[in-house]
């Protein structure tokens, strides 16, 4: 992003902010990257409180779908039943499962790719489809002169109106900008809601930067994705993991949704990361893990998620507003509306 030089220098002063767009999508993170990457139309403009895109996949393993001729990693695989397993044949109905609905199945049977923080550093040097820095205080629904349903947002730098908004900033953030009680309504009332996704938005990433190149067990697969089962308190969660090659050696990344009173408990999570290197060592035909560096994180904000299910939250035929990220599970099907903004779910 370009800034004002000092005085005595040529100066290199952002454009204005434009004052009306097409689409506008609120959120730099995971997955406002991967609604503004998908979005068709030259209009658009990305909106990022803070001074960098890239969000939570800066520190913890996040993945997207890949990219025709990417290098990516094969669909994954989950060790059930003590084999290794593709996810369809995996029985996600066991009573021991913490969740009934996994929150991962928006990754099945796709291969898929990490996020890189960089992946749109193209954009974010350009103040003509990003602004960083520019947090949303206030939006707004108006209609426009043609009766055509509109949204004024509110920034630092002034107003934008859009007849699409995407919103991948946040609950909170969302309630701060439009009311807590009309949020929570116009959430709600979406008919693609689910209440359950909004106790499992926050997780705890475990990454091991290996001494050397471990040997699994018969039928893992390095260059796969790999979900592991974790027991704890006497329940099933869902790991999800990646193997990343590093000269001789490599690490282990992974990353594991929570519910928000686990996330809260200090004991609780160091108590689970335990459960993980256990799990982790499991897999291993080695006596031994040989971990060089670790790394942990618990977030309460962990998207986890490539793109989420589009929540619909209020619209019209010509306008709408559309909420994705942490507050959905995955889903293969958009509801109505969505397609209008050239996402793909």
């Amino acid at each position: 992003m370009t800034k004002k030089k000092k005085s005595g220098e040529e100066e290199n002063a952002l454009p204005p902010l434009p004052t009306e767009v097409e689409t506008l999508v609120v959120g730099g993170g995971p997955a406002g990257l991967a609604a503004f990457d998908a979005l068709t139309g030259e209009s658009k403009l990305l909106l990022e409180s803070g001074d960098r895109l890239g969000g939570a996949a800066q520190t913890g393993l996040h993945l997207r779908p890949a990219q025709a001729g990417e290098a990516a990693y094969a669909p994954l695989r989950v060790r059930w039943d003590r084999k290794w397993t593709p996810s369809e044949e995996v029985d996600w109905k066991d009573k021991d499962w913490a969740y009934p609905v996994p929150q991962w199945s928006l990754y099945f049977g796709q291969s898929l790719a990490i996020w890189n923080a960089d992946v749109l550093v193209a954009v974010e040097r350009d103040p003509a489809l990003c602004r960083l820095g520019a947090p949303v205080s206030a939006i707004d629904a108006v209609v426009g002169e043609s009766t055509k349903s509109l949204w004024k947002l509110r920034t630092p730098e002034g107003e934008v109106v859009a007849s699409h908004v995407i919103w991948a900033a946040g609950m909170t953030a969302f309630q701060n900008a439009f009311g807590k009680i009309e949020a929570q309504r116009l959430m709600t009332a979406n008919p693609a809601y689910v209440a359950d996704a909004a106790d499992v938005r926050g997780g705890v990433g475990l990454d091991l930067v290996l001494a050397e190149a471990p040997s699994f067990e018969e039928g893992f697969d390095a260059g796969a994705v790999f979900g592991l089962p974790v027991r704890h308190g006497g329940k099933l969660y869902l790991c999800l993991g990646v193997v990343v090659p590093d000269g001789a050696a490599g690490e282990i990344r992974t990353l594991t949704h929570l519910p928000d009173e686990m996330l809260k408990d200090a004991k609780e999570m160091s108590s689970f990361q335990k459960s993980i290197r256990r799990t982790l060592k499991m897999i291993t035909a080695d006596e031994k893990l040989e971990v060089r560096t670790e790394r942990c994180f618990v977030s309460a904000r962990v998207a986890g998620h490539v793109l989420g299910t589009p929540w619909l939250l209020k619209g019209s035929e010509d306008g709408s507003l559309v909420f994705v990220g942490e507050e959905s599970v995955g889903s293969s099907e958009a509801p109505a509306g969505a397609h209008s903004l050239g996402l793909h779910a």
